[in-house]
């Protein structure tokens, strides 16, 4: 009775209900191969009210030895042709609790079926694996990894993986074991961004505050996702995929024009540590890059925004920073009316900070003192200060062009004017900005942030007779800067009316110079600093 339908069998199982002239009859499943009944756990209940069955013989307990292999059976070693296949019928069973035994011609005719089928498939697998070329795809074995899921049913096991990644599988250990001091799956180090980012570098004419210069932008093919982040030259487009990967994510794939940077085995190996799939344009097809589009959007609405707020020129790089986070917290019709940001991350964005201060406004920012001086400084809102503080934390310019990170800010209003702000043009603040945007882990944003407007320096003619300065163009050495500090300079351009040299320091200052003072340095090689490309100018 319990053996399949299709073998033949009835598929149930028909046991007494004890205390009972009745039978109870049990439909079997089958299930992973094997029959199975439902069950559930009894309650205290059940187990008072419910009748009981006894699927085995309660008075002669099932013992599983029985049915030990017994060594007195000799098993041919070839077939006779004289007994019959399976020689085995239910005329053998005395009563039903009797065990069964298979016969020796039984056992000696299966064995040989076994040994002919199996030399039979084998031959025939050879034929065919001579004639067939075609490949198969090696089906994973799902039930392996059961386990590992906490025997959860094999379709959800095969639904996991269908809908996450294996980039790390397979065993990374090493024997005999050793220490690994790098990490051995980076590209599990970083959250994944399920669609492909476009990048590219954009210019401006004017050098903003830190000595920016340019800035890289990414752009989400999908969401519209935009981040953008500054950058003294374009050299530094490594240390800004650095950064958008470190706080963003890694996405599947780049796309990128056919720029030397950009291209260039730094930036590649990157992509490469973090499994990150390459793609480039066709040369001068620019509109193949989606970065291009989202950079004249992210200027226009940029210059749209200084106009309005009288912004000056030097802080271009904020004001892109406040206008691509207001782009990526603004619903678009082309992705369903969601915010870019929600359609990357999945997660609905809050947009209070948004929604007190306008880019360039005048408010007063709290600057602790001693009593009974004002606690009030009067800056400007730059916008908000992502990765510092709490949500409501702002970049605060402050009148002597420092850029503050700053909690407490409130509007300047008529009816609360204070009085007693002090002016801050002779006010020093130590802070440190640390923004998102430079690839620097802290800039100074002070006056070496901007062109040092000093007096034009005496030219010492002397020295200058057969000098060129426009072949040094990028030479760098060491100098002291405006406030006496050693740091590395380097020479960036030549001014053809007065002759001045314009030198950019390690910290992000720039600064006119005489040509005598590089040529000096270029003759004073007394020492070269352990290899690296620039000369000690000790005088």
């Amino acid at each position: 009775a319990d053996v399949m339908r299709r073998h033949g069998g009835d598929q149930r199982l028909v046991a007494p209900i004890e205390n009972r002239e009745e039978l109870l009859d049990l439909q079997l499943e089958v299930k992973d191969g094997l029959l199975s009944i439902e069950c559930q756990y009894p309650t205290e209940q059940d187990m008072e009210e419910l009748p009981r069955v006894w699927l085995t013989g309660n008075e002669n307990p099932w013992d599983p030895r029985v049915l030990e292999e017994d060594d007195s059976i000799q098993v041919p070693t070839c077939w006779d042709g004289q007994s019959e296949f399976m020689n085995i019928t239910d005329d053998t069973v005395d009563t039903p609790t009797t065990t069964r035994y298979a016969s020796a011609d039984f056992l000696a005719n299966f064995m040989t079926f076994l040994a002919i089928g199996g030399a039979v498939f084998k031959a025939m697998n050879g034929v065919i694996k001579s004639v067939s070329t075609a490949t198969k795809v090696r089906q994973r074995d799902y039930e392996k990894f059961r386990p590992m899921f906490g025997w959860q049913p094999l379709e959800v096991v095969k639904r996991t993986f269908e809908n996450t990644t294996q980039l790390a599988m397979g065993s990374l250990l090493r024997m005999p074991f050793r220490q690994h001091h790098k990490s051995r799956t980076p590209q599990l180090n970083v959250r994944r961004l399920s669609e492909m980012f476009a990048t590219d570098t954009l210019f401006s004419s004017e050098v903003g505050l830190g000595g920016i210069t340019c800035a890289q932008l990414f752009c989400g093919t999908k969401s519209k996702l935009t981040k953008i982040y500054g950058m003294r030259t374009e050299s530094e487009g490594p240390d800004a995929l650095q950064d958008f990967i470190r706080y963003n994510g890694a996405p599947y794939a780049m796309k990128s024009d056919n720029s030397k940077m950009q291209r260039g085995h730094i930036f590649t190996d990157i992509l490469r540590k973090y499994n990150i799939k390459t793609k480039n344009t066709e040369p001068h097809k620019p509109n193949q890059n989606q970065a291009e589009r989202r950079i004249q959007d992210v200027k226009r609405n940029s210059s749209k925004i200084m106009d309005r707020t009288g912004a000056p020129g030097y802080l271009w790089f904020f004001c892109m920073l406040y206008t691509v986070m207001v782009m990526n917290f603004s619903a678009l019709e082309s992705i369903g009316w969601i915010t870019p940001h929600q359609a990357c991350f999945g997660d609905t964005p809050d947009i209070s900070a948004l929604l007190n201060y306008t880019f360039f406004q005048p408010v007063y920012y709290s600057e602790k003192d001693s009593f009974p001086d004002a606690d009030e400084r009067l800056g400007h809102w730059l916008g908000v200060a992502e990765n510092t503080g709490d949500t409501l934390t702002y970049w605060i310019l402050a009148d002597n062009k420092q850029v503050l990170a700053r909690s407490l800010v409130r509007p300047v209003e008529d009816y609360e004017v204070n009085r007693r702000c002090p002016d801050e043009q002779d006010s020093e603040d130590p802070a440190v900005a640390e923004f998102e945007g430079s690839p620097q882990s802290q800039v100074k944003l002070d006056l070496l942030s901007e062109i040092v407007q000093s007096p034009t320096p005496v030219v010492d003619v002397t020295a200058v007779n057969g000098f060129d300065a426009t072949k040094h163009i990028g030479t760098e050495f060491i100098r002291k800067d405006q406030r006496g500090v050693p740091a590395k300079a380097k020479v960036m351009e030549v001014d053809e009316e007065t002759g001045r040299i314009m030198l950019e320091y390690i910290h992000g200052g720039l600064e006119w110079v005489a040509p005598n003072v590089v040529q000096e340095a270029l003759l004073s090689k007394e020492h070269k600093d352990d290899g690296e490309d620039y000369y000690t100018f000790s005088k």
